[in-house]
């Protein structure tokens, strides 16, 4: 079974640096991920909920 692990919630994740490191580590995965899909482009406001 895995003990886990107590520790205080900083207000601003982004000076952990657990975090930052886990962060980093998603951020170039995601990177690497082949793009798949059509890009539709920025949605509007009138794309939203037109006239």
């Amino acid at each position: 079974m895995r003990e886990s692990e107590f520790t205080p919630n900083t207000t601003d994740r982004s000076t952990d640096p657990k975090w930052k490191a886990a962060f980093a580590a998603l951020r170039e995965s995601l990177r690497a991920k082949k793009v798949t899909g059509y890009r539709v482009g920025t949605i509007t406001e009138e794309d939203k909920y037109g006239d």
